[in-house]
């Protein structure tokens, strides 16, 4: 996570330095406390102050790993001898952990050239509960042919409004196919783990 904005400053002095103030927080769901980061800017060069005017902004970033998926962020400058304190407005981040749940590929066995449908559950975990994925997901489907030990990507399946899969392929070899989520899952959703099914094709 990269926390990144502005300080705007009132007033003074040429040469003066922002020294290593900023401190990321973070705000636990089943609290009210706010709790200073694991990484200050301490670890980074001081921000200098370049220009003698009323407003001007210094920018400030700092990359660092998220204990928490699911919190409320702020900045805070601790000041210095030339300027006050300054705290941010709480910004809420989270990603929640995802899985499929049922999958199926069907019929199996089948014949040459006949689809092979699949079945399955996108969810989410917000809480203690597992609710389904409808939106910012793109289920990916692999296939790994009999005897080989690769995976190749075949195509992303659809999802309805239930989160339940919609897609289905031609059967031409036997082989194991694979579903994850594991490209493109949104600004909100973590990767999740492969789910497999083997067909037996004739």
């Amino acid at each position: 996570m990269t926390t990144v904005g502005p300080l705007v400053h009132q007033r003074f002095l040429v040469g003066a330095r922002l020294g290593s103030g900023f401190v990321c927080a973070w705000l636990l769901l089943s609290g009210r406390r706010w709790e200073s980061s694991l990484h200050q800017t301490r670890s980074a060069s001081p921000l200098p102050i370049r220009y003698n005017k009323p407003l001007f902004q210094e920018w400030f970033a700092s990359t660092l790993n998220a204990p928490n998926t699911d919190a409320y962020w702020r900045a805070r400058f601790d000041g210095n001898p030339d300027l006050g304190t300054s705290t941010t407005k709480p910004v809420h981040l989270y990603r929640y952990a995802t899985r499929i749940t049922g999958f199926h590929a069907s019929p199996d066995p089948v014949r040459k050239g006949q689809p092979i449908r699949f079945a399955g559950t996108l969810q989410y975990k917000k809480g203690n509960t597992w609710k389904p994925l409808t939106d910012d997901a793109w289920p990916t489907l692999y296939f790994k042919p009999r005897g080989s030990s690769t995976y190749h990507y075949v195509c992303e399946l659809d999802i309805d409004k239930k989160g339940h899969l919609e897609g289905m392929v031609t059967a031409k070899q036997d082989g194991t196919w694979a579903l994850a989520l594991n490209r493109e899952t949104g600004d909100h959703y973590l990767r999740g783990a492969r789910v497999t099914d083997y067909v037996d094709v004739r």
